[in-house]
């Protein structure tokens, strides 16, 4: 895992190292798409995880089932 990690720290300090000027134009309407995407994916990711926070607080919190043969009286 550690070599991983190590890998793409030296990939992306490389592609920073050798980036070069784009000499491009970014206008308004790309600017809003990409805000557009940027919350999306939060409520995305906030909607995910609540679902799943439910069910562990569901299942945490229910009670054990009691054995039915002990229930019944003979």
């Amino acid at each position: 895992m550690k070599n991983l990690f190590d890998t793409c720290v030296l990939i992306a300090i490389f592609t920073v190292m050798l980036a070069r000027p784009a000499y491009a134009y970014l206008d308004p309407g790309s600017a809003s798409l990409i805000i557009q995407g940027i919350i999306g994916t939060i409520a995305a990711a906030g909607f995910f995880f609540r679902t799943y926070l439910y069910k562990f607080w569901a299942m945490v919190r229910s009670k054990p089932k009691k054995d039915a043969s002990t229930d019944q009286e003979d």
